[in-house]
């Protein structure tokens, strides 16, 4: 099956996209399940921060929201874990996730 990566309307769909990882290099002192734990809470705790933005995994408007919320994220966000993620309970992970997403959509600038 051949893909037409890299057309105008793709590229544009890449362009228009939030790209978004969890690193977890700080932690490397921590065993792999720890690391993998506290990167899939914080994994979890921004996609819910952006749905409750209104913003699906990739920053776009969910489908359901009404056409007056128009906001999308774009652009590349490297999150890196520090240590005293992993003694927090979940609830300080998500406000601080929402804290950021909210952040981000203060600042987004449109663009052209």
């Amino acid at each position: 099956m051949a893909t037409k990566f890299g057309t105008s309307t793709n590229s544009l769909v890449l362009r228009n996209t939030l790209w978004w990882r969890v690193s977890v290099s700080s932690l490397q002192q921590s065993k792999r399940v720890v690391r993998s734990w506290c990167a899939r809470r914080v994994r979890i705790a921004i996609e819910q921060a952006l749905k409750q933005q209104g913003l699906d995994k990739l920053g776009k408007p969910l489908v359901s929201e009404s056409p007056l919320r128009k906001r999308t994220l774009s652009g590349t966000m490297d999150i890196y874990i520090q240590p005293p993620c992993v003694a927090q309970d979940f609830e300080a992970v998500q406000k601080d996730a929402n804290h950021l997403i909210s952040l981000l959509l203060k600042h987004e600038s449109p663009r052209k």
